[in-house]
């Protein structure tokens, strides 16, 4: 059976800013023991998966370098954006009628849940360890309408004072634009004139600062996992939406690559990355940083888009 968790390492020279990309939803895998409990066109549905996040994620990876996690699970079985307290509270049991009693979910979780969760803070230490700070960029996709309204083609979603968040934002408006001008973006049927306007939204559909800070680094996985923990050990961070029916041209994953180019590049960034870098390790003895320690990324190759 495939593990929970993918994790892949840099290769070659790394960015200058260290990257962690993580894609929570990249999958609609399920494991052998749940079978066909959940019926396949749930499961190849965004009920199942963000479709196309791991495709954006890969790219990402290829041309940024840096490391990438990415889920091997569906959604529908354990939600790997999410903190265990969530399993616990609200997370929907209810595909899995025979993972009921509080034994049984735990032992869910620890199988299929705290394998991602330990990649995502292994990753960052092992970074860590090499005395560097590391960025995490979290990649999701959403549908493109809710609830009647329909969503623009990208959203940022962080903390609004965010440098990193702020020249996101900017950067990919910037890029989307030049795209749109130079005729790009002509060929896809679903840009309307509205998206090509008002490409990027900022905290929506939803709004993180809803549920950070989340806590200390003993006690950030309350809410949604790896911004948490970014947060609450003082990591920039950003997740960014792409919207489905998009998501698989070429053009947009271009858009979205070099926006994120332009960003980690941009005088802004890199002055707020270096302030946060010499704060973060003047408070940490050397000693600690030795201390930490990271996965082995996955050998020979790197990720595939086959499921």
């Amino acid at each position: 059976m495939k593990a929970p968790v993918s994790i892949f390492g840099p290769f070659g020279q790394g960015p200058v800013i260290p990257l962690v990309l993580e894609a929570p939803h990249a999958s609609f895998d399920v494991p052998e023991s749940v079978g066909a409990v959940i019926p396949r066109d749930r499961l190849l549905s965004h009920e199942g998966h963000d479709i196309g996040s791991r495709e954006i994620a890969e790219h990402l990876y290829r041309e940024l370098n840096g490391w990438l996690i990415t889920s091997e699970r569906s959604r529908l079985i354990i939600e790997h954006n999410r903190t265990v307290d969530h399993h616990h509270t609200k997370f929907d049991w209810s595909p899995l009628p025979h993972v009921q009693s509080r034994a049984d979910r735990q032992r869910h979780i620890d199988e299929h849940h705290k394998p991602y969760a330990d990649a995502v803070e292994s990753v960052i230490k092992r970074v860590i360890a090499d005395e560097r700070l590391p960025v995490v960029v979290s990649v999701h996709t959403y549908t493109p309408e809710t609830d009647g309204l329909r969503r623009r083609p990208f959203a940022v979603v962080g903390d609004e004072a965010s440098t990193l968040v702020k020249v996101l934002k900017a950067q990919l408006q910037i890029v989307f634009n030049a795209a749109s001008a130079t005729g790009q973006l002509s060929r896809i049927a679903d840009l309307t004139p509205t998206d090509l306007k008002n490409p990027i939204a900022l905290n929506e559909p939803y709004n993180l600062n809803d549920v950070l800070p989340c806590g200390s680094a003993n006690d950030f996985r309350k809410g949604v996992m790896a911004p948490c923990y970014a947060e609450g050990i003082g990591l920039p961070w950003v997740l960014v939406e792409t919207r489905q029916d998009i998501a698989h041209e070429p053009a947009i994953k271009k858009i979205f690559l070099l926006a994120m180019q332009r960003t980690l590049a941009h005088p802004d960034v890199q002055n707020d990355f270096r302030q946060r870098e010499r704060a973060f390790f003047s408070t940490m003895p050397r000693a600690g940083r030795r201390g930490m320690t990271g996965p082995a990324p996955a050998a020979g190759h790197g990720p595939s888009s086959v499921q």
